[in-house]
């Protein structure tokens, strides 16, 4: 927990391929604490965490594990981007990424402001309180825990009626904007100093907006984002779900 106020921490005891489940299950407390080992039934621990606290549990499942079915991967479509294959399914592996009905990713589909955001807040292992949140965002949505946590800590703003608009496919340069005030909140969590932003250009500079301008110029400068072929950055267009993987897998590398 890197926050200053206690959270209900929820672990999922699921394979990240999702092929395996566990249910029945003991657990052990080996650091952090001093609890009493104990009993679970569901495949989830949910456990309150203090400020800025940290557990470390030995699980022991009932029933012995397949270990062959802990091979393969839970997208069939990854095909569709062999470009990105290797780096989706790290991020798969990674607890980052969500499928799409049983086994799809979906990645030259368009990705929306939750998915992305959803996708962000997992990178930099950003957590909040659940307390606040945009009027828009339904408590049992998939995505909610992490828009909140999100907006908790300053990295999403939503617009001027206080909506964050979760099933909107986002701009360019929006997405952009989340991911520079991600690694500032990653920079200021983790003590790290800030980098020099150094003024880049695009051909289509000048169309970017000025509240993104300098989310964008620093994505740029580090990498994370680049021009197309023609050394555009088209702030307006939006993000396949495989182009924003491969944001992901960058910022993720870079932290």
């Amino acid at each position: 927990n890197r926050t200053e106020v206690t959270i209900n921490a929820d672990i999922p005891l699921v394979s990240n391929n999702k092929r395996i489940e566990i249910g029945g299950y003991q657990a052990e407390v080996i650091a952090g604490s001093k609890a009493e080992p104990f009993r679970g039934e569901s495949a989830k621990l949910t456990i309150p965490l203090a400020p800025l606290q940290t557990i470390l549990f030995q699980i022991t499942p009932d029933q012995e594990i397949n270990q062959d079915m802990l091979q393969g991967d839970r997208f069939d479509d990854l095909s569709e981007a062999e470009w990105a294959k290797r780096e989706i399914e790290f991020l798969d592996h990674n607890g980052i990424v969500n499928t799409i009905g049983e086994s799809s990713f979906r990645p030259n589909e368009k990705i929306t402001r939750a998915d992305f955001g959803m996708f962000l807040i997992r990178t930099f292992g950003i957590s909040g309180s659940g307390e606040k949140g945009f009027q828009d965002i339904p408590q049992d949505a998939y995505y909610s825990k992490e828009i909140m946590a999100g907006k908790e800590n300053g990295i999403f703003l939503g617009d001027d009626s206080g909506s964050f608009r979760p099933l909107e496919e986002i701009s360019r340069q929006d997405m952009l904007v989340m991911c520079a005030r991600a690694l500032d909140w990653y920079r200021q969590s983790e003590k790290q100093e800030g980098l020099v932003t150094l003024p880049t250009q695009f051909e289509d500079y000048e169309m970017i907006s000025d509240y993104a301008l300098d989310g964008v110029v620093q994505m740029a400068e580090l990498g994370i984002v680049k021009g197309d072929e023609n050394g555009r950055i088209r702030p307006f267009d939006h993000t396949t779900r495989a182009e924003a993987a491969m944001i992901m897998y960058r910022l993720f590398d870079f932290k």
